[in-house]
């Protein structure tokens, strides 16, 4: 048991998801950045999702804790690319007002950079009006606010995407988090708690079977001696062979609920 009292096994498929999310993502990624129509419009450099650090905090969200609320698909998703379109355009909005009369030798003048003194409030802003977004949309996701403070403060691989950056690497990547946790979440953990569930049932039959639970035998106190009652003996074996070991992963189900309502927020049914 770990320390919240859930099985050794939630965290090796926690790990299973975070360890193969973060590799194929780095591959999924590279693969649209090798689309020739890609490179020549929108896309300078590679491994662009190197740079975007949020995908390590998303992947606690979706592979650890899958029933949050906000580890929905719609929270996901598009909590993630309306931060990553308000960051992109809080830094063109600053890069453009820092531009106004700006002489021509100074050095931030043609950069599509925040300037220094102007990065702490842009960042703020920005991560600021994504959560008041997320609000009025039901789509608060903590990465989401990551993506917009990165959109302002990334370097120049970040910078180069402009508004392609809501789609690659956020949009595709959290689309991609969001099949495979599901992925992950209901196959992986089914297997995982079958092998687990079936090796703690057989530990839990040789306690009983060593004496441990002591179940069918009770003290005779007319006798004085230790006698076997037949009726407590048959309830044990009964427990013994009936034995449910409670998962406590059946919340691991992701998404919860039926229908597409399940998945995207705006249509799902008012409670």
């Amino acid at each position: 048991m770990m320390y919240d009292g859930r099985p050794i096994r939630y965290a090796v498929v926690s790990w299973i998801g975070s360890f193969t999310g973060i590799l194929s993502i780095f591959a999924l990624t590279y693969a649209f950045e090798q689309i020739p129509i890609l490179k020549d419009y929108w896309i300078s450099d590679n491994w662009v999702v190197g740079a975007a650090g949020a995908f390590g905090a998303q992947s606690v969200l979706v592979f650890a804790l899958p029933s949050s609320p906000a580890s929905q698909p719609w929270n996901c998703v598009f909590g993630s690319m309306v931060s990553a379109f308000i960051g992109v355009s809080i830094r063109k909005l600053f890069v453009v007002f820092q531009q106004i009369d700006c002489p021509e030798d100074e050095l931030y003048c043609d950069s599509d950079a925040v300037q220094p003194n102007l990065l702490l409030i842009a960042s703020a802003l920005a991560n600021s009006i994504s959560i008041v977004v997320m609000h009025l949309t039901d789509s608060v996701h903590p990465p989401a606010g990551a993506f917009a403070y990165i959109a302002i403060n990334a370097a120049g691989k970040i910078r180069s995407l402009g508004y392609f950056y809501m789609i690659l690497p956020v949009g595709i990547g959290s689309v991609w988090f969001v099949m495979l946790s599901w992925f992950v979440n209901k196959y992986v953990n089914m297997m995982a708690d079958h092998l687990f569930s079936f090796k703690y049932e057989q530990d839990k039959q040789m306690e009983m079977t060593d004496g441990k639970k002591n179940q069918g035998y009770e003290l005779d106190k007319n006798e004085g001696a230790t006698s076997q009652n037949p009726t407590k003996c048959e309830e044990g074996l009964a427990k013994t062979k009936t034995l449910a070991i409670p998962s406590k992963l059946t919340n691991r189900k992701y998404p919860t609920g039926d229908g597409i309502g399940a998945w995207i927020r705006p249509l799902r049914k008012k409670q």
